[in-house]
């Protein structure tokens, strides 16, 4: 089957299309520049398109001979998922923004008429923290709350969507912050509440239950500076292409990446921990697995969010041993 990875040679989209082309898959590289696609194809052993997500003009060439389309980009509203479901075809999409989210989840009936198929909630957040939260859910059985805890590593490149979703983020911070232990860090930390995606996508799909979610950084006096002078300047629309200079250059820390989600419910509380490092390749590598289970696996037709349909174990194995391990009562379950 041909893939299409569009936004292929950005910061995720470029492992993203490198993993599925070194699994063997007949990659395209698509983007609104035909020779960066290209040159980076090139380096791959795919094929380079020329796609804009803007101009509806060149999508049927582009998606020509093409089964599924990996979507790396925030894109403008969901004509262009619109089009690939009502094809027949598979789609995946990495996109953190739940407007988006939200917009293609409406698409569902046009997947369901014309067989296509399509996964959201992919990536590490959403995608990995969305599992967790499934994972800790069912073991509390009927959940009241979950919380989801992110920490990034200040020492990580991340890229300028995930940039700009931040400093969106810091302009609107509000909210109390809250102390959560991260897998194997002994000190509880202060995390910061933020409005990641799988706060809405959660609380959608578990009515009744209070879904949080929070952040922070490795280093503890840059999450302070962050959520103090860094919403400062983010409220400033002038001084945000600062802002977003410093964040995408400056590293100060590891690239260490944590996540912790907890659910309570009935008396009883779990807890799910992971820990890994780079959050960009993370997020390509479940990417990537979750475009080969999608293409080689069950999955309905019909609009999916990634923990629903698939599971931790489907994942486990991309990551370090004892990186990902659940707790309830103050037992732990590693998964992995």
């Amino acid at each position: 089957m041909s893939v299409l990875v569009i936004g292929g040679y950005g910061h995720v989209g470029g492992q993203v299309a490198e993993i599925l082309a070194e699994a063997g898959y007949d990659v395209r590289i698509g983007g609104r520049s035909l020779e960066k696609a290209k040159r980076f194809a090139a380096r791959i052993g795919a094929e380079g398109v020329c796609l804009d997500v803007h101009d509806p003009t060149g999508w049927d060439a582009a998606l020509d001979g093409t089964g599924m389309v990996v979507v790396c980009i925030d894109l403008p509203g969901d004509a262009l998922p619109r089009r690939v479901l009502a094809s027949g075809l598979r789609y995946v999409d990495i996109s953190a923004d739940d407007r988006i989210l939200a917009a293609i989840e409406r698409l569902g009936p046009v997947a369901q008429e014309h067989g296509g198929r399509a996964l959201l909630s992919v990536g590490l957040a959403p995608g990995l923290t969305n599992m967790m939260a499934n994972a800790v859910a069912q073991r509390v059985g009927v959940p009241q709350e979950i919380c989801i805890a992110v920490m990034l590593g200040a020492g990580d490149s991340h890229g300028a969507a995930a940039t700009d979703w931040m400093i969106a983020e810091l302009a609107q911070l509000n909210g109390q912050p809250r102390v959560f232990k991260f897998a194997r860090d002994q000190h509880p930390r202060k995390t910061w509440p933020m409005g990641f995606a799988d706060q809405h996508v959660l609380t959608r799909a578990m009515p009744g239950v209070r879904v949080r979610t929070y952040f922070a950084l490795d280093n503890r006096l840059l999450t302070t500076c962050l959520m103090s002078a860094g919403a400062a300047l983010a409220r400033l629309v002038w001084l945000r292409p600062v802002l977003r200079r410093a964040l995408m250059t400056v590293r100060i820390g590891s690239p260490r990446t944590a996540i912790a989600v907890t659910a309570t419910g009935s008396g009883t509380q779990a807890v799910a921990r992971f820990e890994g490092s780079e959050e960009a390749k993370l997020t390509a590598l479940i990417a990537a697995r979750a475009a080969v289970l999608l293409m080689t696996g069950t999955v309905e037709p019909g609009v999916h969010h990634l923990g629903p349909v698939l599971g931790l174990h489907d994942f486990v194995d991309l990551f370090e041993p004892g990186a990902l391990n659940l707790e309830i009562h103050g037992q732990a379950e590693t998964t992995g």
